[in-house]
């Protein structure tokens, strides 16, 4: 059984390839993100896959450079050629939309091209899979759930935390949150910064960061003392290095999230997290988290909540992602994704 990954290299699909090797399934990543499929239509159907597994949609059209009607024009005919060929459409919807909002109205009509032609559609969670039900309209697809893994290969031996923060240049006796990833609005990391304007506590922030926003964030963080960025690609070593610095990581994405790595950092670090209350997060952490209700005022909870905070309430947290991640460990999740592509070729 063949399976080709449709499109790039990132964490989630390096583990979801080797994880699928593993459990005995020819699968393979195709090519990179911001290839432009009709183009690669001959190659696909030449190396005869019995899967085509696509991931998010807005890595397979070059949006920049391609009229968007050319586009919506092309891809009727690109994803009814794969299906016509005996090819089996998987599409993973890892969001209802891009991250990147513009041009909406364009992504809701190529978000639903997929779903007019996927075979299987697999959702992360039951939430996100009644979500995504209600959003689009899939005329033939088989729905399934195959939970999203936690980066367990991605996870560098520990260092001890003094020697951690010491290679970080972190103060020893702080209480130190920790926030990764992209340096964008809807992570609310504007807000994050003003809860700790004039706290004790320390703020450590990382991930990319070339917007305007993302700039502004970092020349605020420059005229506090206890706000840290580390701008920029962070490998798997510096996150290991930063959550064994760390006390507790800190979120408030999730309001238009359909899905988030977030929660899997805690499985993989085995670190607390402080998040806003959103369906996936409770999905996946149950009451391996520190909630902030999703309102209005959920900075003035966030800031009460850093206040009451203790560490018996931090080693309860913990104890509890321990005990219930087996489930989102990456060689069970392979082990369902076979069952579903087989599912889907009977």
């Amino acid at each position: 059984m063949k399976s080709l990954l449709i499109s790039g290299r990132c964490p989630y699909n390096n583990h979801q390839e080797n994880s699928l090797q593993e459990a005995g399934v020819d699968a393979r990543i195709y090519e990179n993100w911001g290839i432009h499929l009709p183009e690669h239509l001959d190659a696909i159907l030449d190396e005869q896959p019995d899967i085509v597994h696509l991931q998010w949609p807005e890595s397979v059209c070059r949006h920049q450079e391609i009229a968007p009607e050319e586009i919506l024009n092309a891809f009727p005919d690109v994803l009814g050629r794969l299906r016509t060929a005996g090819i089996k459409l998987f599409w993973t919807m890892h969001n209802l939309l891009p991250h990147d909002r513009a041009k909406a109205d364009f992504w809701r009509r190529f978000y639903q091209l997929f779903a007019d032609h996927c075979d299987v559609c697999c959702h992360h969670s039951e939430w996100g899979k009644s979500v995504a039900l209600d959003a689009y309209v899939y005329p033939r697809a088989q729905h399934v759930v195959l939970r999203h893994g936690y980066f367990h290969q991605d996870v560098f031996p520990a260092v001890e935390k003094s020697k951690a923060r010491q290679e970080l240049g972190l103060p020893s006796d702080a209480r130190i949150f920790l926030n990764v990833g992209s340096l964008r609005p809807d992570k609310q990391v504007a807000e994050i910064i003003d809860v700790f304007e004039g706290r004790q506590d320390v703020l450590l922030l990382a991930g990319s960061a070339n917007s305007d926003y993302a700039k502004q964030q970092i020349a605020r963080a420059e005229s506090l003392s206890n706000v840290v960025i580390h701008p920029g690609f962070i490998d798997d070593q510096q996150v290991s290095l930063m959550a064994n610095a760390a006390d507790c990581f800190l979120f408030m994405q999730g309001d238009h999230h359909l899905t988030s790595g977030a929660p899997h950092l805690s499985q993989a670090y085995l670190l607390p997290q402080i998040t806003l209350d959103f369906p996936y997060a409770r999905e996946v952490l149950g009451e391996g988290a520190v909630y902030i209700e999703s309102s209005e005022r959920r900075f003035e909870r966030l800031a009460s909540t850093l206040d009451a905070l203790d560490t018996s309430q931090l080693n309860h947290v913990v104890q509890s992602v321990k005990s219930s991640r087996r489930l989102w460990h990456w060689s069970v999740i392979a082990e369902e994704t076979r069952a579903a592509y087989l599912q889907a070729l009977r």
